[in-house]
């Protein structure tokens, strides 16, 4: 999805890719797309760890770790590196075009546009359910049902930001990125409990094989 993303930018600016997403609208997604883009909310988003924490301790502390240093790329991004980046609906209007499709009563913000907060913590969550598993029932499907079911529901809410002009591609296209490098980072650093008696189990079956040849 990053290289697809990476090939669009390169082919058209983001204000060629903004228009021509801005011109794919229908009446009932302009209905459904602010429902959806709650999902990618900060505040949705810790409430994972509290529902983990019902489940499995150690996973929801490593998903309240995962969502912080996601919280904090983020915030990077917007506060230190980007500050002065405008959002869709700013950048228009100093262009002296306005944003053709806005959807009333959507609250348009206007800077700290890079990169998505939104998108970062919708594909932070898909990939932690992704690797720990989501509860029943939906652990009972195949593994790679559940993800791309994970993978497709927070393209959506990625999408939705650019939808709601909020975001421009890259933002969102960045924003994914986040939020999956944060989670694979905090996997890395610190092992989810079936990996690590994966690696015991690994390193015993190694050590046997060792002690049989060297016999």
């Amino acid at each position: 999805m990053l290289l697809a993303g990476g090939v669009l930018l390169t082919l058209s600016t983001q204000s060629e890719l903004f228009l021509w997403m801005n011109a794919l609208h229908a009446p009932w997604a302009d209905a459904f797309a602010p429902w959806l883009t709650v999902l990618g909310d900060g505040r949705t988003a810790a409430l994972l760890p509290f529902m983990l924490f019902l489940i499995n301790r150690p996973l929801a502390w490593r998903a309240a770790l995962s969502l912080t240093l996601t919280l904090l790329l983020v915030q990077l991004g917007k506060q230190i590196m980007f500050p002065d980046a405008l959002r869709p609906t700013a950048y228009f209007e100093a262009l002296g075009t306005p944003i053709q499709h806005l959807i009333p009563g959507v609250e348009q913000h206007r800077h700290q546009s890079f990169p998505s907060g939104h998108t970062a913590a919708a594909f932070a969550m898909a990939a932690l359910l992704c690797f720990i598993g989501p509860p029943q029932p939906l652990a009972r499907s195949s593994a790679w049902i559940r993800q791309l079911i994970l993978l497709v529901l927070a393209f959506v809410i990625g999408y939705t930001r650019v939808y709601l002009s909020q975001h421009f591609f890259e933002d969102v296209l960045a924003g994914s990125f986040l939020g999956v490098l944060s989670v694979t980072l905090t996997t890395v650093v610190w092992p989810l409990p079936g990996q690590q008696k994966g690696k015991q189990a690994d390193s015993l079956v190694s050590i046997s094989t060792t002690g049989a040849s060297s016999t």
